[in-house]
């Protein structure tokens, strides 16, 4: 593929280059110096065209060795049509646009490298990063960057280093051997499936352990696990983007929402919070309940820290018991928590309810699982300040700067907050049961206020297990079989997934397992080959001849023009299994001359949401077609259009 134009003052010179020629083996590149003509160097490396860009060696971030590649893309309009960035880096890491060596670029047969994106970098709507474009780059007078294709970066690539792998594709790439190649080329763009983003922020990534495979390559498949998993709230370290991650959940408070325990608390009506532990799996974390006057500067996920004043409520354990403490600040914004109110080891279990009850604004006490109490004085200064509004947050924060404690995860069952009702004009909460609830609930009780959102995790006690694989995994979907001989009966599940280290849970509801006391569990890629055309009272019914059950509901109100048909396309395999493919463009039509038919829509996730108004009483039916011409187009069932 083509992308970009040329550039006049770009032009590469090839006089004293030597021909084409079949490369000596993998060419390999760790990043780990700046030195010219050294292996694993960043030497020859440029930030070719397309605005502003910066490209270095970055020693402090790595995957391995001793350094790896950094580029920054300010993407700051107005800029280059496409907007993209483009970089690359000659065979030899002499300097830029040495054209001393050139191969020839139909041996090899792979790209490959560890990407990592900055934490700050803006996603798309799915919360990935987009694509990465990789390829060739031809010798001679530049023409653009030619990619091989490019690859899907995911959005944990936040948070961990992620492989991404490009076949190097040969049918439309004679450049390949004539003129030959004299570099890798990377491409990113602020578009992906023709829809603009427009980034206005910089965005930061780091390449590392780039792989010029000269040799067949295979892509094993991911490894596939099945595990328990608690019920619950799980708190994961599903990220390490920097120092001392909080993945939490706030209170959602509102004017006649009040929480704070200052001016309601009293001997005979104690304020009470509390949280139930069910599975501590964290060695390396700790567990709190942050209490600050306002939600965290900029929605920030460490209000201890950004905030100016702050209590903390923390537990975590180590060799001698559970650390339980108390800590506060007032006055100090953009600082720690130097004050200690509490610091003692309980020797109990962890797992169990915790507490923190309140009997005046400045006396408090903790209560341990096995009913140990720990009385505390607070200053009152800090209680003042404290007073409602507050905002009480509950989550995780990492004891240390590691990727060791990636998975760890903490399980509530409970969260409770009880004897502040007289202050509310609405009863504010008195005791979430994440047993008993079908999710969390983001509209009247709780805010996700974490670094990575998807580190809350909440595990429906219908649970069965958790299916894991790691990543990339593009295309891949799980399935379930009651057998292994039985190929034909392998079905796809469609469970709830998250993103988390090291990929992807799926989480197994007990009724997505077959009948009987056996099930298998796969990935499979499926392949697209058909679509289909779903109208209201018909639903996608895989494994069947037609591919659907059920009819459509006849509609009504074609005289006052109220004939709306809702129309559901999907992209399918063979055996009518919805491909999660996103993009395409697919256009509507009816057999109805007179309906008003809508714009074009595209896939999201392998399916496609749009509606048309029927213009004429009759029978009609409605097609779908793709602008790709990969699959043939797709005709609904007929539908009835009432007056």
């Amino acid at each position: 593929m083509l992308l970009g134009a040329a550039l006049a003052s770009l032009a590469l010179t090839s006089a004293n280059s030597n021909a084409q020629t079949q490369p000596p083996g993998d060419f390999l590149n760790g990043f780990d110096n700046n030195t010219s003509g050294a292996a694993n160097s960043t030497a020859s490396w440029i930030y070719w065209y397309n605005g502003a860009g910066t490209i270095g060696l970055d020693t402090a971030v790595k995957k391995t060795g001793a350094g790896s590649l950094k580029v920054t893309i300010p993407f700051t309009l107005p800029f280059r049509s496409p907007d993209q960035g483009v970089w690359f880096g000659n065979w030899d890491n002499v300097g830029a646009y040495d054209t001393t060596i050139v191969y020839d670029g139909t041996y090899f047969t792979n790209i490959s490298c560890d990407i990592l994106m900055d934490p700050s970098d803006p996603t798309n709507t799915d919360g990935s990063f987009g694509v990465l474009g990789m390829g060739l780059e031809p010798a001679g007078t530049p023409g653009g960057a030619r990619e091989s294709g490019t690859q899907p970066i995911p959005g944990i690539a936040s948070n961990t280093w992620v492989t991404l792998n490009q076949p190097v594709h040969k049918t439309d790439g004679s450049y390949l051997s004539s003129p030959g190649v004299i570099a890798v080329v990377f491409t990113y763009s602020t578009y992906d499936n023709g829809n603009q983003y427009f980034l206005t922020n910089p965005v930061t990534m780091h390449i590392d352990n780039l792989h010029v495979w000269l040799g067949p390559v295979t892509n094993p498949p991911p490894p596939l696990k099945l595990t328990n998993i608690t019920p619950g709230l799980n708190f994961v370290q599903g990220s390490i983007s920097g120092q001392y991650d909080r993945q939490n959940i706030r209170t959602l408070n509102s004017p006649s929402l009040n929480y704070s325990w200052v001016g309601a608390a009293s001997v005979g009506n104690p304020v009470t919070y509390s949280f139930t532990v069910a599975k501590w799996n964290a060695p390396d974390l700790t567990y709190h309940i942050f209490v600050t006057p306002v939600a965290g500067i900029g929605g920030a996920s460490a209000p201890d820290y950004n905030a100016t004043n702050c209590m903390i409520f923390q537990i975590g354990r180590d060799t001698n018991g559970t650390e339980v403490s108390v800590f506060w600040k007032t006055n100090s914004p953009s600082s720690g928590v130097p004050n200690i109110a509490l610091a003692v080891t309980n020797t109990g279990p962890i797992v169990g309810t915790w507490q923190v009850k309140f009997t005046s604004d400045t006396n408090g006490t903790c209560i341990a699982p096995d009913n140990t109490q720990y009385p505390f004085v607070l200053d009152p200064t800090l209680a003042a300040d404290l007073a409602n509004p507050a905002y009480f947050t509950f989550g995780i924060l990492p004891a240390a700067d590691t990727n060791t404690l990636l998975g760890e995860s903490v399980v509530i069952s409970q969260m409770g907050i009880t004897g502040v009702s007289s202050l509310s004009a609405v009863g504010p909460l008195t005791s979430d049961n994440f047993l008993t609830d079908t999710g969390l609930d983001t509209t009247n009780t709780w805010e996700v206020n974490a670094l990575y959102p998807a580190s809350i995790l909440f595990v429906p006690t219908n649970t069965a297990y958790a299916l894991t694989w790691t990543l990339p995994a593009t295309g891949l979907v799980p399935e379930v079989n009651t057998s292994l001989t039985s190929p034909a009966t392998w079905n796809v599940l469609q469970p709830a997934i998250s993103v988390l280290y090291p990929g992807k849970v799926a989480l197994i509801p007990k009724s997505s397992l077959p009948a009987g006391s056996t099930a298998f569990f796969r990935l499979n890629k499926l392949i697209p080959t058909q679509m289909q055309v779903l109208l209201p009272g018909e639903t996608n019914a895989p494994n069947t001849f037609s591919g659907k059950i059920g009819s459509p509901t006849p509609v009504s109100g074609v005289d006052s023009l109220t004939a709306v048909e809702n129309v559901t396309i999907n992209v399918c395999d063979a055996n009518w299994n919805i491909v999660p493919l996103n993009g395409d463009s697919i256009s509507i039509t009816s057999t109805d001359t007179a309906a008003s038919l809508p714009g074009n829509v595209a896939f999201s996730n392998g399916t496609a949401q749009t509606s048309l108004l029927f213009g004429t009483v009759g029978t009609w039916t409605v097609t779908a077609t793709a602008a790709s011409n990969n699959y043939p187009p797709a005709t609904s069932s007929s539908v009835m259009a009432n007056p």
